[in-house]
C-alpha cells in the first residue's frame, strides 16, 4: 500500500488541507466552544453548521440522548437532485433534517415544514419593466458530488447563458438585467458578456437580490438553485431553461417538473426559455395568471418552496413537539 501513488498523493495533500482547528489548535478550538456551556441544551439546530469546524465540535462534545441534532435545507436543489451527497450526509447525521416541503417515506427523519428564508421574502409591486436574468456559476473542478455541470457540461452551461441573451434579440437585451455570479471561476466569463452585449445592464451581485426579484417584471433563472423557488414563492413571473443530461433530477420529483414545462415555466435549453420571453413578454401576466401556470406553479412550491403565513406557530408546534420527545 505504501507504494501506491494515490497513497501517497492522499497523505501529502492530509498535512497541507487539514483545517489547523482540527490537529494543532484542536485543544484551544475545542476549549472555546467548551466555554460556550451547552449542557441544558435539548437541541442543537443548523442549516448550514456543518461547514463551520466550530459547529462540528460542538456537535460532537453534545449530541447524545438527550440533546438532539436538528439540520434544515439551506437552498434549492434538495429533493430534485438525481444525487448530491451533501443532502445524504445532511441528513444521515441529523436526528430530525427539516425539508421545504419534500418528503422521503423511505425516511421519516426528514419533516417538511415552511421554510423561513422564503417566507420573509415578500412580494411588492413591479417598479420596472425589466428582465432578471440570474446568472451562476460553478468551480471548473468538482467540489461536491451532485447533479450540476461538471467538465465538458460545465462548458456548455456556460455558453447557454449567451445563447439565451442572444435568441432574446435587440429590444429585449436593452430591456434586460444580468446579475452575475459574484464568483467568475472562468476568470473572463463576466467581462467577455459585458464585452458582448454591450447594452445588458450588469450588476455583480452587489445589489440586495430580494430588491430586484420584486423589482423586475419577469426573472430567468439557469440552473437547478435556490434564486427560482424564491421567484415562484413570490408569484414573480419566472422562467427557468437547464439541460436534462446535466441536470438530472430524480424520479420523485420529475411530475412536479412536468407540469412547469407544460405551463412553459421550465425549458430544456436556451433558445426554447428566449422564445417563450419573446412571445409572451408584452403579455407576461396574462400568460402568469392562467390557471394552468398558476396550478404547475402553486403544486411546484408546495413541494419545493414551502412556505407559511403562520411560520412563528408552526415552528413553535414542532419545537414543543421535539423537545417533549428528547
Amino acid at each position: 500500500m505504501s507504494d501506491d501513488f494515490f497513497y501517497k498523493l492522499c497523505l501529502e495533500a492530509i498535512t497541507t488541507f487539514l483545517p489547523i482547528s482540527l490537529l494543532e489548535q484542536f485543544l484551544y478550538a475545542n476549549e472555546a466552544v467548551a466555554k460556550l456551556g451547552t449542557a441544558k441544551l435539548k437541541a442543537l439546530i443548523s442549516s448550514n453548521g456543518y461547514t463551520y469546524d466550530s459547529w462540528k465540535i460542538l456537535v460532537g462534545n453534545n449530541v447524545s440522548a438527550t440533546t438532539k441534532l436538528v439540520n434544515l435545507q439551506h437552498g434549492g436543489g434538495y429533493g430534485i437532485h438525481l444525487f448530491d451527497t451533501s443532502e445524504n450526509y445532511e441528513i444521515s447525521v441529523a436526528d430530525t433534517f427539516i425539508s421545504w416541503g419534500w418528503k422521503d417515506n423511505s425516511n421519516r427523519r426528514i419533516i417538511p415544514i415552511a421554510s423561513p428564508k422564503l417566507t420573509i421574502i415578500k412580494k411588492h409591486l413591479t417598479k420596472n419593466n425589466e428582465i432578471l436574468i440570474i446568472a451562476n456559476d460553478y468551480p471548473n473542478y468538482l467540489y461536491r458530488m451532485f447533479s450540476y455541470p461538471i467538465g465538458r457540461s460545465l462548458i456548455s452551461y456556460r455558453l447557454s447563458l449567451e445563447i439565451f441573451i442572444e435568441s432574446l434579440g435587440e429590444e429585449l437585451i436593452s430591456n434586460s438585467f444580468l446579475r452575475l455570479y459574484p464568483i467568475d471561476y472562468s476568470n473572463d466569463r463576466n467581462q467577455s458578456i459585458k464585452e458582448k452585449f454591450p447594452q445588458l445592464k450588469t450588476d455583480p451581485g452587489s445589489l440586495s437580490f430580494d430588491d430586484q426579484l420584486a423589482g423586475c417584471k419577469l426573472t430567468v433563472s439557469d440552473t437547478n438553485q435556490t434564486t427560482f423557488l424564491q421567484s415562484l414563492k413570490i408569484n414573480k413571473p419566472t422562467i427557468v431553461f437547464w439541460d436534462k443530461r446535466s441536470h438530472e433530477v430524480r424520479d420523485e420529483a420529475k411530475k412536479y417538473l412536468a407540469e412547469l414545462y407544460e405551463a412553459g415555466i421550465l425549458h430544456d435549453t436556451p433558445e426554447s426559455a428566449a422564445e417563450m420571453v419573446r412571445k409572451n413578454f408584452n403579455t407576461i401576466d396574462v400568460w402568469w395568471q392562467l390557471s394552468k401556470t398558476q396550478n404547475a406553479r402553486k403544486l411546484f412550491v408546495s413541494k419545493f418552496a414551502n412556505h407559511s403565513d403562520n411560520l412563528i406557530h408552526d415552528w413553535k408546534l414542532f419545537l414543543k413537539q421535539f423537545t417533549i420527545n428528547v
